[in-house]
């Protein structure tokens, strides 16, 4: 029997009997709130949203504590970047290069996130204390589609037989209306009925943006992947799906030590405050002269 909670909880269940572990995400409300703060068009609100979930997805089935994943889309498409991350709170971010870029409306014909994306590499990034340093891995962009592209590469770079399922739904007005994603993972003694069964579920199911539209609880939406499988168990799991910057005063200032040190003597030079913009919240932040002095000092001393 699976347990029903909050909306934006991640829930993730086993299948002995089918030999795979799951987690759904309800990311309405955080994809929600990144179009708020960023202002963004229909086409980025749907790529980053489905990135940012794709990488809570991943974070938490890596079952690692102190992990975080990070994707980059580096397509040569008009979106340019499409950035999401998430931790294992389910704390999520995200940004693309051109937030307000808007394609040419097709009646009837919806709207082409491949295209908008383009060809170009993914990089995936781990990071997590019990590795010295991040872990990385590249494959090349498969759709465009985002859930397609991570798949791939969870079965290419960590050779994780996967299924992601990510949707973002706007209306008429370009608004997010619901927003959902689900990760399926095979586990090593699954048989091959079973993946037949998935993967016939998978594609037989609706659009995720409907079933979550729909509000369909948790049960019934794993009753929609996971027919035939009448022995999922609730595994632990206390993440919450929430849009969460991490921007303050003091990364802004640090963040000047990536600047060469003429750039900075220049800065100094004009005695003139600098204005910052974090690209996840819009939040603006004012650098004092002072901050910029005492960073052309730190680096001097290196």
């Amino acid at each position: 029997m699976v347990k029903t909670e909050s909306r934006s909880r991640y829930q993730k269940v086993i299948s002995l009997s089918g030999g795979f572990r799951a987690c759904y995400v309800d990311g309405t409300q955080a994809v929600g709130q990144l179009q708020s703060l960023q202002n963004s068009y229909p086409l980025a609100s749907i790529a980053v949203g489905r990135a940012m979930m794709g990488a809570g997805l991943m974070a938490i089935m890596l079952d690692d504590d102190e992990g975080r994943i990070s994707v980059h889309f580096n397509g040569d498409g008009p979106l340019g970047t499409v950035f999401g991350e998430a931790n294992y709170k389910g704390q999520m971010r995200g940004y693309c290069t051109h937030p307000q870029l808007q394609l040419p409306y097709v009646p009837s014909k919806p709207l082409s996130l491949g295209k908008a994306i383009g060809h170009g590499p993914l990089t995936v990034v781990r990071t997590s204390k019990k590795f010295a340093e991040p872990q990385q891995g590249v494959v090349q962009i498969q759709s465009g589609e985002i859930a397609e592209d991570l798949t791939f590469f969870m079965t290419a770079s960590y050779q994780i037989p996967s299924a992601i399922v990510l949707g973002v739904g706007v209306n008429e007005y370009g608004r997010v209306t619901s927003a959902g994603g689900l990760y399926v993972e095979m586990m090593p003694d699954a048989d091959e009925d079973s993946i037949v069964q998935i993967e016939s579920n998978l594609k037989q199911a609706p659009a995720i943006t409907e079933l979550v539209k729909n509000h369909l609880n948790v049960q019934e939406i794993f009753e929609v992947y996971f027919k035939g499988f009448d022995d999922l168990k609730n595994l632990e799991c206390d993440a919450i799906a929430e849009f969460r910057c991490q921007c303050n005063q003091h990364r802004f200032e640090t963040s000047l030590q990536l600047f060469p040190l003429e750039e900075l003597v220049e800065m100094q030079t004009k005695n003139e405050p600098i204005q910052a913009h974090c690209e996840f919240c819009g939040k603006r932040y004012i650098i004092q002269p002072p901050a910029i002095g005492r960073v052309i000092r730190i680096k001097q001393d290196l």
